[in-house]
């Protein structure tokens, strides 16, 4: 094994060499030498060469070298600057992408040291793209689907899809334009359409959720926030609910419920705010997975005797939190949910009715409901006191009474004061 030491002191000799010859790393603008073809010629240019071919051979055997592994990452992404076509011969693009998809399929990978290399990774990413040539992406991508394929869950291969999840957020975090541009963004609903398969699969085992669902609902927020105004099939973008519908809620780790409630949250916050059209039709949809939420931490916060560990109520709390969140982003969308903010009351008060819950968590449920109850005109009103149960109607008398004497007057006089 080259030891780490020895590939940054060569890698630190490479960039030494572009520096000398002028050349932006941040543009890759070459310096014109006096050579017949106007490329840039290096000193040690067969070192580099000889180099990068051992560290392609010896990257992947690098079993839980992570020093190695880090050292070696960087020096491809400098190599990826050296502006000589002749360095990419023998398909050095895909050589690269396709030993990173392995590296990151190996069993010694865990998501910490995944999100220890975020940086070197997303550099080192961003340089292929920027060099390939259409057809190399577009095998790029095919790699990438490979990986989504659900037949991995079936031959027990969960590490080739956090491969390719990880791969497929660090492309979105890779600026495209053109052809390639357009390649990427084709083959997304077919990414989306894998996604949902692998869910419905994963989610039978508790212990593919961290290596699965997570990093798919985390891939599924940035590939709906990178496609604003892009992804313009309403289809594509609802079909993302039904892989929120599928994710598991129950017999979680606490650690795995937060993930997968952020995973949810985030994912509905992103079709929220940047895909509007798509919300006119498909709010049921939203309310639905949204729901599942309300429901899930109405469960976790009940008041108990035996109140369970400090860190349980904590990220209980941290759910809460970010459920009041998003009542407060919907009360925000007058147009699109103002019809439905007295079901969405009335699903809140019924969830409430068969519980009671911490008080810190039905805090948090309340300041969020009252920008719901906002919306709601007096019909909305007279509507729930008419059309709830008994007991619900207790509930919700309660909680309206609360509202008006604590956050409708509150905010009255506020504005008072502002005027």
């Amino acid at each position: 094994m080259v030891p780490s030491f020895y590939v940054s002191c060569v890698t630190t000799l490479l960039e030494s060499e572009l520096s000398q010859l002028s050349i932006s790393i941040r543009d890759n603008t070459p310096k014109k030498s006096d050579t017949s073809d106007g490329l840039v010629e290096l000193q040690h240019i067969e070192l580099y060469r000889s180099f990068c071919s051992q560290i392609l051979k010896k990257l992947y055997s690098a079993k839980e070298n992570f020093p190695f592994l880090k050292s070696a990452l960087r020096f491809l992404t400098v190599f990826c600057l050296v502006p000589d076509k002749n360095l990419r011969e023998d398909s050095f693009i895909i050589a690269v992408f396709s030993t990173l998809k392995k590296i990151l399929a190996d069993p010694w990978i865990t998501i910490p040291i995944i999100q220890s290399l975020e940086v070197v990774l997303t550099e080192l990413v961003a340089q292929l793209v920027g060099n390939c040539s259409l057809e190399e992406f577009y095998n790029m991508m095919n790699l990438i689907l490979q990986g989504l394929e659900v037949s991995n869950i079936w031959k027990q291969n969960p590490m080739e899809v956090l491969s390719s999840t990880t791969l497929m957020k660090l492309l979105l975090s890779c600026p495209v334009r053109g052809d390639i541009e357009k390649v990427f963004w084709f083959t997304v609903p077919q990414i989306i359409t894998a996604l949902v398969m692998l869910t419905q699969e994963a989610s039978q085992e508790f212990s593919l959720i961290p290596i699965i669902t997570v990093p798919i609902l985390e891939m599924i927020a940035a590939l709906l926030r990178q496609g604003e105004g892009i992804l313009r099939n309403a289809h594509h973008v609802t079909l993302t609910f039904s892989i929120l519908l599928i994710v598991p809620l129950d017999h979680l780790k606490m650690k795995d419920y937060y993930s997968i409630f952020l995973g949810i949250h985030e994912v509905l916050f992103t079709v929220l705010q940047f895909h509007p059209k798509v919300m006119l039709k498909a709010i049921p949809s939203f309310l639905n997975s949204f729901h599942r939420l309300v429901a899930s931490v109405i469960h976790k916060g009940q008041q108990k005797e035996d109140t369970g560990t400090t860190s349980e109520l904590e990220v209980t709390l941290k759910c809460a939190q970010l459920v009041e969140r998003m009542y407060t982003h919907i009360a925000t969308k007058t147009e699109e949910f103002t019809v439905f903010s007295p079901f969405i009351v009335a699903y809140y008060v019924n969830a409430l009715q068969k519980v009671t819950l911490h008080p810190a968590v039905k805090k948090h449920l309340k300041e969020g409901i009252y920008h719901i109850l906002d919306l709601c005109i007096e019909n909305d009103i007279k509507f729930l006191n008419a059309s709830l149960q008994m007991g619900v109607r207790e509930v919700f008398k309660e909680l309206h009474n609360d509202y008006l004497h604590y956050h409708k007057m509150k905010n009255q006089g506020d504005k008072k004061y502002t005027a």
